[in-house]
């Protein structure tokens, strides 16, 4: 930011105080975070309103590995991830985390640490659509792509939460770590649902089951 000033519309010069630029920052990268949310969910939308042309299929009903629609699959699926897995650094409210607790059933009750995501709930499920089954040539479209998310989120749906994402039961978390881990799960069985993902799902956190669980906060 310019320090030399600015001149009014009297003609003088003036200068920001040190709080007002630490104004116009904070409200500046606001601004700029809530235009890169706007402008991602009209992209998605799109794409989500997009009809793929399966033309290219050869006699047999098969995709060829060099298929324009091949490569379309592998795009969709790496910009899903992005917004579905993206944690926040900062929010627009000054907070990248949530800090609640979990009952576990050893009876102690931890304090746990939640990281929230860049990209809000509404968009992320609408990310996670882009990749069903249904809008694809096969029931194993972008099962690749898919398997890779949910990996992702159900490791980091278990280590924030200090168990099996697949064991925690609701209302042994405190608000709004509640309504956090619903969103998640939620974002989960719409990407698992259909062929090959059953054994993510199943397999719950990405530790060892006779490992000690540790939660968000030590």
């Amino acid at each position: 930011m310019r320090k030399n000033g600015f001149v009014g519309a009297d003609g003088k010069l003036h200068r920001f105080t040190e709080n007002e630029e630490t104004l116009i920052r904070d409200r500046a990268r606001s601004y700029i975070d809530h235009l890169n949310i706007a402008l991602t969910d009209l992209m998605v939308d799109v794409f989500l309103n997009y009809k793929i042309d399966y033309e290219a299929v050869s006699k047999n009903g098969y995709l060829s590995t060099d298929d324009l629609s091949v490569t379309f699959e592998k795009k969709l699926a790496e910009m899903a991830e992005a917004i579905l897995t993206l944690e926040a650094k900062h929010t627009p409210d000054g907070k990248g985390v949530l800090i609640g607790e979990h009952k576990l059933s050893n009876g102690h009750t931890p304090k746990i640490l939640v990281h929230r995501y860049v990209y809000p709930f509404s968009l992320r499920l609408k990310a996670a659509k882009l990749l069903s089954e249904d809008r694809g040539h096969s029931q194993a479209w972008s099962l690749d792509g898919r398997r890779n998310i949910l990996r992702k989120l159900v490791d980091s749906l278990s280590r924030s939460v200090g168990a099996d994402w697949n064991e925690v039961k609701v209302n042994d978390l405190t608000p709004p770590v509640r309504d956090w881990f619903l969103e998640q799960s939620k974002l989960i069985q719409t990407i698992q649902t259909g062929f090959g993902c059953d054994d993510i799902i199943k397999s719950g956190s990405h530790k060892d089951k006779n490992e000690e669980k540790q939660t968000g906060l030590k």
